[in-house]
């Protein structure tokens, strides 16, 4: 479903014809699920960088400035360097999110605040590379901002920290003549990807020495026992299904469901369990989610961003394009073996060999991860009177009564957390999630309702 009632969005990789004689819907796409065995893991690194090649060949402009995002992890950089060869000698404008200058707030733990540092190694190899590290300004943060979206034919933003920071590279890229950037969103749901149950995929192989060595090579690695490695990826994928909904209904098993609405601003009552697993397969407690159910539903529920994308090129000027999200490098990444994105302890293995002559070996075997709006509760902190006054109109306004918690957002308002607990995970889910995007989601039906009113009154008098 979408936002409006009566419009829908077609199943992923379907397709409609409109015209004057009706409408013609097929589907177009049809992934083979089947994996696909190379042997070696090299044999899989060197077709992964083939498929990225190709996809990077493809989606670049035959007209206009190129530019690219970059950040400090792997997928972005994988694009943009491949994107450099392809180019070279010609110039290749990238655009890096940094903090405002002298911010010196609290990062989450293994997170990196700043990524500039490993950008500027990437550039240094690359010497086609012009990298421009572009900070959101200070900009608070308030639903208000996204309504010159709306307007264009965008929904609700999923990530509101996310666009301050996407917003302001635009407006970069478009300051300096960039008419397409790539991206990489897609790049961890199946480029990098790895799989968390490589081991039960190796046992119903057969290949029982593989685990044993596996198991060994992840317990040192990772610095956890052989048993915590044997839970996690081959007891947890064996539990029968019968047996899951027994310790669910028992209370000993996880609560998916319980833990996905403890981070929204969802009321309980405004959806049924049955409602969010159907748009959220990998949260059906009664059954092992291995990591593609998972990484396909995201993919799929990623196409309900697709007006918001195209309201943000309107709006900017600059084509995004994702390499990422090509469906031959789907198709491959999907295909690979679990046992070969994992393996000898070692994480996102594929796509670190594919890269690694690529990359600078910082970026390639990185371990931490990078801080996307690190001073995000300044931004809210500063808004903050704004955000409260949010909350009353969202009290004031039925649906939004009806659909969201607004007595747990005012409860979150009134124990606001100090600055230094930025990097706390309950504070980043109660405030950055929960409280931003209810108010982002309340905004939106209040003007969604204030734009069919005035339509109404329009259509009134024209018809006086």
């Amino acid at each position: 479903r979408t936002f409006v009632d009566g419009v829908r969005w077609l199943p992923p990789g379907h397709a409609m014809w409109a015209d004057s004689s009706g409408t013609r819907r097929w589907r177009w796409w049809r992934p083979d699920p089947a994996r696909v065995d190379l042997g070696a893991a090299g044999a899989h690194a060197e077709a992964l960088r083939g498929a990225l090649d190709d996809a990077v060949s493809a989606q670049l402009p035959t007209r206009g400035r190129l530019g690219s995002h970059v950040s400090g992890g792997l997928d972005s950089p994988s694009v943009t360097a491949t994107a450099a060869l392809a180019v070279a000698p010609e110039e290749l404008a990238t655009y890096t999110s940094v903090p405002p200058p002298g911010w010196a707030g609290a990062a989450k733990r293994g997170w990196d605040a700043d990524e500039s540092p490993l950008v500027r190694e990437l550039a240094a190899r690359y010497t086609n590379l012009r990298p421009r590290f572009v900070d959101a300004g200070g900009e608070a943060i308030v639903p208000e901002r996204f309504e010159r979206y709306w307007e264009l034919g965008a929904a609700p933003v999923r990530n509101p920290c996310n666009a301050i920071w996407v917003d302001a590279i635009d407006a970069a890229a478009r300051h300096d003549g960039v008419t397409t950037l790539l991206t990489a969103s897609t790049g961890n749901l199946a480029f990098s990807a790895d799989g968390p149950d490589w081991l039960w995929a190796l046992a119903r192989a057969g290949r029982l020495r593989r685990v044993a060595a596996e198991t060994a090579a992840w317990s040192r690695r990772r610095g956890i026992s052989q048993w915590d490695a044997l839970r996690l990826g081959l007891v947890s994928p064996a539990v029968p299904a019968w047996l899951r909904r027994l310790r669910q209904s028992a209370g000993r098993g996880p609560d998916p469901v319980g833990e996905f609405l403890a981070g929204t601003a969802l009321r309980p009552a405004a959806a049924t369990v049955s409602d969010i697993v159907a748009g959220h397969p990998e949260l059906d407690a009664s059954r092992w989610a291995p990591y593609r159910t998972a990484l396909w539903a995201a993919a799929s529920n990623a196409g309900g961003q697709a007006d918001t994308t195209a309201a943000l090129e309107a709006w900017w000027g600059v084509d995004h394009r994702d390499p990422t999200a090509d469906r031959r490098l789907l198709e491959l990444a999907l295909a690979q073996p679990e046992w070969a994105r994992r393996h000898d302890g070692t994480g996102r293995a594929v796509a670190r060999e594919a890269m690694a002559a690529r990359l600078p070996a910082s970026i390639v075997w990185r371990a931490r991860k990078g801080d996307q709006l690190p001073d995000w509760l300044d931004r809210m902190t500063a808004a903050r009177s704004e955000l409260t006054a949010e909350i009353d109109a969202a009290r004031d306004h039925p649906l939004s009564r009806r659909l969201i918690d607004i007595e747990r957002l005012a409860s979150l308002a009134a124990a606001w957390p100090a600055r230094e607990r930025s990097g706390d995970p309950d504070v980043i889910r109660d405030y950055r999630a929960v409280m931003l995007r209810g108010l982002v989601l309340s905004r939106y039906l209040r003007w969604f309702d204030d734009r069919g009113r005035a339509q109404a009154a329009r259509s009134q008098n024209m018809t006086r």
